[in-house]
């Protein structure tokens, strides 16, 4: 999960223990970013997610 370092919005409590049940799940804050990390920082999301493609292709 990517998410910017400035967001305000937070998890739930219930989304933070569904995605700590989930082993292969990690978050990412995204510096200089808040909840639109996508748009504020599009080459360090696009980043991050190419790190991840790559992580899982063997």
């Amino acid at each position: 999960m990517v998410r910017g370092d400035r967001d305000g919005i937070g998890l739930t409590d219930g989304e933070r223990r569904g995605l700590d049940a989930c082993a292969w799940v990690r978050t990412v804050a995204v510096a200089d970013a808040g909840h639109l990390a996508l748009v504020e920082q599009p080459a360090a999301v696009a980043s991050v997610v190419a790190e991840a493609a790559a992580a899982t292709v063997r």
